[in-house]
């Protein structure tokens, strides 16, 4: 079954999905004409039912790859990247359809935030791989709170231009483990 999900102009590039316990697909993208950040809630299974809202549109956001999962509240999380500010930013979802939300800049030192790849931590709270474009090195975030308005912060790998296409994942030791390009 191939579903579009939204055709109002030019809109699903550098998508990321998850699936909720219901089994319907929530989706994070870009919409190209507006220079938004969207959401879409698939409300069954082949997601010709749906609602979309935009979440971010303050300025060219959400390009250069989405990251999405869903907190324990069932309720999505979302990592991107502000063309706008050259920044890694992040919202919290807190209702099914993102309605309404908490937004952070994560990162804002220098042009960050590229290929953002996210999972969840035991403690519920988000850990964010992405590329430094200013210095071309692989970085890490870390959220200490749900919002991620509190956050550790590392450079992960510097040896040259490293970091590009990231994907995170958590061990059942609750380290993490990514893989990305050099």
């Amino acid at each position: 079954v191939v579903t579009i999900v939204d055709a109002a102009g030019d809109v699903g590039e550098y998508t990321a999905l998850v699936l909720g316990e219901d089994g319907f697909a929530r989706i994070s993208y870009y919409d190209a004409s507006n220079r938004d950040l969207k959401f879409a809630r698939c409300t069954n299974s082949d997601c010709t039912a749906r609602n979309i809202a935009s979440v971010d549109t303050a300025g060219d956001v959400g390009w250069r790859y989405t990251s999405i999962v869903l907190g324990d509240d069932g309720f999505a999380r979302i990592s991107y990247y502000s063309s706008t500010a050259g920044d890694l930013k992040f919202v919290r979802c807190t209702n099914n359809d993102c309605t309404t939300r908490n937004t952070t800049v994560v990162d804002s030192a220098g042009d960050v935030g590229r290929y953002s790849s996210m999972e969840l931590g035991y403690n519920g709270f988000s850990r964010i791989s992405y590329y430094d474009a200013s210095n071309g090195n692989l970085k890490f975030a870390q959220c200490l709170d749900a919002d991620c308005s509190s956050r550790a912060i590392s450079t992960v790998d510097s040896s040259g231009d490293v970091g590009r296409y990231a994907s995170l994942a958590l061990g059942a030791d609750d380290l993490w483990r990514v893989s990305y390009y050099d």
